[in-house]
C-alpha cells in the first residue's frame, strides 16, 4: 500500500515514517511536501473538525490515501480545562511568544496540561480516527529558551518526566512520542 503524510513539518513526517516503518514494511511512506499543494484553511471550531478539512482537503488534491496528524493543548486553569486549538493565534504575531506564554502560565498559576492528538487516515475511501491524550506538567521557571523548536515545548513536558520538551531533546522526544503512537497508528492502517 502506498500512503501519504499529509504534513509539511518536516519532524513530524520523520517520526511518522518511523512509527509505521516499526508496524510494517508493506506501506510505501510518502509525504505531502513533494506535491505543489498549499495547506489548507484550518477553520475548524475543534480540533477534530480541523483534523477532518485536512484529511478531505488533502485527498480531494490527491485522491491518494491519506495520514493527517492534528495537535492541540488544553491546561488546567481554576479547575476548568481551557482548550487552545490553534497555539499560533492565541497571542497577537506582534507579541514576543515566550514572554507571554510565560505571563499566561504565571497568571493563570498553570501546572498542568494535555497534549492532545488526533490522528486520522483516509485508506480506499474509509476514514478512520485515534485519538490518544498525553498528561503534561507545566515547567514556568526554566532556563533558558530553545529557538529551534515549538516555543510550547519550553514549557510543557510529559507528566512521566522532570523535564520539557526542549529539555528531552529531538530524540528523546521523538522515541517518546513514537511509542505512545504506535498502537494507535497500527489500528488505522489495520
Amino acid at each position: 500500500m502506498k500512503l501519504i503524510i499529509a504534513s509539511k513539518n518536516t519532524n513530524k513526517v520523520s517520526r511518522l515514517r518511523k512509527v509505521i516503518k516499526n508496524i510494517t514494511r508493506d506501506v510505501i511512506v510518502r509525504d505531502i511536501s513533494k506535491l505543489s499543494i498549499l495547506p489548507p484553511n484550518e477553520i475548524g471550531k475543534t480540533q477534530k473538525e480541523n483534523l477532518l478539512i485536512k484529511l478531505n482537503y488533502y485527498y480531494s488534491h490527491t485522491n491518494k490515501n491519506l495520514l493527517v496528524e492534528d495537535d492541540c493543548f488544553e491546561f488546567l486553569i481554576d479547575s476548568k480545562w481551557k482548550k487552545i486549538i490553534n497555539v499560533n493565534d492565541f497571542f497577537s504575531k506582534k507579541e514576543n511568544l515566550y514572554q507571554a506564554w510565560k505571563k499566561y502560565f504565571s497568571d493563570n498559576h498553570i501546572m498542568k496540561g494535555n497534549l492532545i492528538k488526533y490522528f486520522a487516515t483516509k485508506i480506499n475511501r474509509r476514514t478512520r480516527i485515534e485519538k490518544i491524550i498525553i498528561h503534561l506538567n507545566v515547567f514556568v521557571n526554566k532556563r533558558k529558551m530553545n529557538k529551534k523548536i515549538n516555543i510550547l515545548n519550553n514549557f510543557v513536558g510529559p507528566a512521566i518526566f522532570n523535564k520539557t520538551f526542549a529539555e528531552m531533546g529531538i530524540r528523546e522526544r521523538n522515541n517518546y512520542l513514537s511509542n505512545i503512537c504506535i498502537k494507535k497508528i497500527k489500528n488505522l492502517l489495520s
